[in-house]
């Protein structure tokens, strides 16, 4: 996630680490907000959330046994 009005860390930086990740095998998905700077605040918590669930494994079921 970045904003195209970052001015502290240029877009082509996160597309550099996105094409890396690639290539090493990870999951990556790119969001690019066109207003956001570099603080994006709420903007990201939705789109956040959906990529976290969609991604980290659920907690197992099972207890102490």
């Amino acid at each position: 996630m970045h904003g195209k009005q970052d001015r502290k860390t240029p877009v082509n930086q996160a597309e550099q680490l996105a094409r890396a990740l690639r290539e090493h095998g990870a999951h990556v998905k790119t969001l690019f907000f066109a207003d956001g700077s570099h603080r994006l605040g709420k903007m990201v918590d939705q789109p956040l959330r959906d990529f976290l669930r969609a991604n980290l494994a659920s907690p197992s079921s099972g207890g102490n046994s």
